[in-house]
């Protein structure tokens, strides 16, 4: 018979002494409270209750694993990837589920090249074994995040093509419109914004009820200058949330003019983060675009302060920087802030551009705009200017110098 919740806490108030095996069953008793914990939503709770189970079973590799599972629920991801390692550690053998919520952990960690590695791992795997699981083809979606982040773009098309072809063949309709959402995310990330646009309202039409393609469809209009808000809003109203969302809705409303209401998005998203390093990048986003630098910065720093690698901060702070004007400081956040923004060659164009030497710029830039995709994340209209084509490279320039006051 299975004990309950009400059980394990009776068995726990028990004065069981120094009885053989009862430290192992305690583990057992505190494992099911914190799983009825989890289940609720109670995952700090949760997390002291499998700290207690581990400190009377540290050997016990599970222990580590559903640990691990509630430490990535609360956003600590360096801790869960260290609870994964300890639960390999202990003798524990990952299946195919649990690689990619190691592979998950790999990717906020910045470690591509491993996480690649892992995914692979499992892909080939199933080709040899022949077992072809889920967990087979979320591997090619999952991978191709990674090869996105390693600048390997036609391997990363190559991948998301191959998992949204199976799920369209196999008629998984929810599945489907997540492929189509990441892909149009890929698109976006890439400059091709009318292409991202319209896979997003594929996603949409069929999965409508799905968040996550609302806010896809968010993001694409605001790359392409097409009304947001209403996308973000919707997404938000079908469950959505996390400061990034909330970060989104606040951006496209503070493009629209609208900024008493994308201060109150700001709110939202350090609400939703509780006041996190990732809720005040994004709150320190809004409040650049509704003309504050000064709370923008500060709002930087505080993130940075709380969380001294988290790179899209400084990633967010070196615009900040250039609305202030100071450029020195400037380059060395977006030093810091590689593969997810504006990069070096990016920041060599502004400061061509806003010194005046927009020949020069232009000259440093029509070879690569196509080789660095960064370059793309500078033009979206988040970030003050919209994506134009290497013809118009130039004019885009002076628009964007213009945009800032000079």
């Amino acid at each position: 018979m299975d004990l309950g919740i009400a059980d394990a806490k009776t068995f726990l108030a028990l004065p069981y002494g120094k009885i053989a095996g009862t430290d192992e069953l305690a583990a057992a008793m505190h494992n099911i409270i914190a799983q009825g914990l989890v289940n609720s939503g109670d995952y700090v709770q949760a997390l002291n209750e499998l700290d207690a189970s581990i400190q009377l079973a540290p050997k016990e590799p599970g222990n580590h694993l559903y640990r691990a599972n509630t430490q990535k629920r609360l956003g600590r991801f360096k801790e869960a990837l260290e609870d994964l390692g300890q639960f390999e550690r202990l003798g524990g053998k990952l299946d195919a589920e649990d690689k990619l919520m190691k592979a998950e952990l790999l990717m906020k960690a910045d470690r591509y090249q491993e996480g690649n590695a892992l995914l692979t791992g499992i892909i080939k795997q199933g080709d040899s074994s022949g077992d072809k699981s889920q967990y087979y083809w979320m591997a090619f979606l999952y991978r191709s995040m990674f090869y996105d982040l390693l600048d390997q773009t036609e391997k990363a098309f190559s991948d998301i093509n191959t998992y949204v072809d199976h799920m369209e063949a196999t008629k998984q309709t929810e599945l489907t419109g997540l492929g189509y959402t990441y892909r149009s995310s890929l698109l976006n990330k890439r400059g091709n914004f009318a292409r991202a646009y319209a896979e997003a309202l594929n996603a949409i039409q069929i999965t409508p009820k799905a968040a996550d393609a609302f806010a896809a469809a968010g993001d694409a209009a605001l790359s392409a200058g097409k009304p947001a808000v209403d996308y973000f809003r919707k997404a938000i109203v079908l469950g959505g949330k996390g400061p990034k969302l909330y970060g989104s809705l606040g951006a496209a409303l503070a493009l629209d003019g609208e900024n008493e209401q994308a201060l109150q998005a700001a709110e939202s998203a350090l609400k939703a983060g509780k006041g996190d390093a990732n809720s005040l990048t994004e709150a320190a986003k809004i409040y650049r675009l509704t003309g504050d630098s000064q709370r923008a910065l500060d709002a930087c720093n505080k993130a940075i302060a709380l969380t001294p690698d988290f790179k899209l901060a400084y990633g967010e702070r070196g615009f900040t920087w250039l609305a202030l004007k100071q450029w020195a400081k400037a380059t060395e956040d977006f030093q810091r802030y590689p593969d997810k923004g504006i990069s070096k060659a990016g920041m060599v164009c502004l400061l061509l551009v806003t010194e005046k030497s927009a020949n020069k710029a232009y000259a440093f830039a029509s070879g690569s705009l196509t080789k660095d995709r960064t370059l793309y994340y500078l033009y979206q209209p988040s970030h003050g200017l919209p994506y134009v084509k290497a013809k118009r490279f130039l004019p885009a320039l002076r628009k964007l110098a213009r945009a800032a006051g000079y």
